[in-house]
């Protein structure tokens, strides 16, 4: 069954066509495309004239998906999983990565730990970063602000990641290990000499009335990491479950 276009979805198809359509007459009349009538070139000359239109335009898709992520990125992902972002999967060498490690699954749980958090949860979060940092804040461009952060308890936390990824606790340890050593985690310490030890995926902005989480993984700082990555001692993929 045919999927119903939506209104918006209509207006950009037209106004791609519309660029188009004078991309063509702006190269027909540069060319003396008419008067040549060369098929060849006119064939040729007109591609470029679309090609380039077409690749403007995407960039302005993206930059628009861009700007809906940073403004409304709360809404957007809601009980939905963020990884794997767009970048991973259009650059071949860390789409291969994640297909042979369990990343896209890790780092998805990883960040339900500390997304979505306000009220009384977000005080909670920042209350425990504070008493094991000694009140230290993650330096963003704006300014300090309060850490992402989760606990990794053993009984706990790996008790429901092994239950939600499928692989055993050590496995994940090193991935975990790994994502500190290229900073898509920090570790921000033990939260009392017999608790679990406290990490951070990100942190938090406030924009308006609401709460914005930033993850520390980015395709700025982390492309090469990511396309290279393989958790120390690791060389084939096992599983408890497996």
């Amino acid at each position: 069954m045919k999927t119903e276009e939506s209104g918006l979805f209509q207006d950009l198809k037209h106004d791609l066509k519309i660029r188009i359509e004078e991309a063509e007459k702006e190269a027909t009349d540069q060319y003396d495309l008419v008067e040549k009538n060369d098929e060849n070139e006119t064939r040729e000359k007109l591609f470029i004239a679309r090609s380039k239109v077409v690749k403007g335009f995407d960039k302005d898709l993206d930059k628009a998906h861009d700007w809906i992520i940073k403004n409304y990125g709360a809404e957007y992902w809601r009980g939905g999983k963020w990884y794997p972002r767009v970048w991973m999967l259009r650059d071949k060498r860390i789409a291969a990565t994640i297909e042979r490690y369990p990343i896209v699954e890790i780092l998805n749980f990883i960040d339900k730990e500390s997304r979505f958090k306000k009220g009384q949860s977000y005080k909670d979060m920042v209350e425990i970063a504070d008493r094991v940092t000694g009140g230290k804040k993650y330096m963003a461009p704006k300014g300090p602000c309060d850490f992402a952060s989760f606990l990794v308890e053993t009984d706990d936390f790996y008790r429901r990641i092994r239950k939600k990824v499928g692989y055993s606790q050590v496995y994940i340890q090193k991935f975990m290990q790994s994502f500190c050593e290229c900073g898509i985690l920090i570790k921000l310490g033990k939260v009392d000499r017999h608790g679990g030890m406290l990490y951070a995926d990100g942190y938090y902005t406030q924009w308006g009335d609401k709460l914005v989480k930033h993850l520390f993984l980015t395709s700025e700082k982390h492309k090469q990491a990511l396309r290279t990555f393989r958790p120390k001692g690791i060389s084939v993929i096992y599983s408890i479950y497996h």
